[in-house]
């Protein structure tokens, strides 16, 4: 035990998976109570998923509390270990052209563009109405009866729960979308996490957010304090937009890296466009497809120097385990060298080879 009198009050809060308790403690204590590594797993796995907007600012106190406390004690070595600047991140230059981001990448920027699931869905409910039609007509019944009761439940699904019935049909047809959801996620948690964002949670289904009072499809819950107030107070830094900008493309980025094309993510592109347009002077639009295309090759070269972490973190994320759990998948995979470091430490020295770190592993399937 610590060295605090209430150390056995507080392995209790975190075996009772009190984090508001634990971080009570910890306000109070300070350096006088021992964190252990499965400790600081087991408060981040019982982090809320509480998303109203009453306790949304409590939430992210809390969480923010938490991550930058075991950050403190050298529990998190991965958590924040690339800062968004040009010492750090993979890629020095600032322009990217679109020959630099393929030549980079190995990857076309037909691959690196979102194809959408719109049609996908239209194809789906197509698909519907002529079974039913067909089945109508086997059965006696009427189709014009049949098909618009049904166009009123998919409405509804798409209103009440976020399409998320048919998401669930879609999934039975198409198992590799799910595994395609994990990927992308997957993308946006790891590089949240090395960027210093803090992470809340992750659904990765329609079902999941709606439970969680969360109006949408999948996605990952993290958040940026430093953005939040900057923007409040409009003065936004080119650090802030940077880091964001890595975080929203890291979904796309993923996907292509493992499938060697983007499907999802279209509506991440529409994030980033109207953050980017609503900065005050807002940006032009060859400004923003510089800081799309800049994002995504941080977000790749990102990956592939932590691809083992990125793989681990994948699989957690499928088998269903809890935050915490995810995130010591990232933490075992960690390097012993950490590679924002080893890239900082060349570009100090002058190394000319550190402007940019290429892709190495970054293609091929993910295990």
């Amino acid at each position: 035990g610590g060295g605090s009198p209430r150390q056995g009050e507080f392995d209790s809060a975190v075996q009772k998976g009190s984090v508001k308790e634990c971080v009570a403690l910890l306000r109070a204590e300070e350096e006088a109570l021992d964190i252990s590594k499965e400790q600081a797993y087991k408060m981040l796995s019982s982090i809320p998923l509480e998303l109203s907007v009453d306790n949304e600012q409590q939430q992210q106190v809390l969480t923010s509390f938490i991550y930058s406390t075991f950050r403190k004690r050298g529990l998190l070595r991965g958590f924040g270990c690339t800062p968004a600047t040009p010492e750090y991140l993979p890629c020095e230059t600032k322009e990217i052209d679109v020959q630099t981001l393929e030549r980079t990448t190995g990857l076309e920027l037909q691959a690196l563009t979102p194809r959408g699931s719109q049609f996908t869905w239209q194809a789906a409910g197509l698909a519907v109405c002529a079974t039913e039609y067909l089945v109508s007509q086997q059965l006696g019944l009427d189709p014009m009866v049949v098909i618009p009761l049904t166009a009123a439940a998919f409405l509804a699904d798409r209103v009440l729960v976020s399409g998320a019935v048919l998401e669930s049909i879609y999934r039975l047809l198409f198992p590799k979308y799910k595994s395609k959801v994990v990927q992308h996620e997957a993308g946006h948690f790891l590089i949240a996490y090395l960027l210093g964002c803090p992470i809340q949670g992750f659904f990765l289904s329609a079902w999941d957010a709606s439970s969680a009072g969360l109006q949408g499809q999948a996605g990952t819950i993290f958040f940026d304090n430093d953005l939040s107030s900057q923007m409040g107070n409009n003065k936004v830094t080119r650090t802030s937009i940077d880091r964001y900008s890595i975080v929203v493309m890291a979904g796309i980025a993923a996907e292509a890296v493992v499938y060697d094309q983007a499907e999802g993510g279209a509506s991440d592109e529409e994030v980033l466009v109207s953050f980017l347009v609503g900065l005050i002077p807002p940006w032009d639009e060859k400004r923003v497809l510089n800081q799309a295309r800049w994002a995504v090759l941080q977000s790749i070269l990102l990956m592939s120097q932590h691809r083992e972490s990125y793989d681990r973190l994948a699989k957690a994320m499928e088998e269903g385990r809890p935050l915490g759990e995810c995130i010591k998948a990232i933490e075992d995979a960690l390097p012993e060298a950490l590679p924002a470091n080893v890239t900082a430490e060349a570009r100090a020295r002058g190394d000319p080879s550190a402007g940019v770190v290429t892709v190495s592993s970054a293609k091929g399937v993910a295990k």
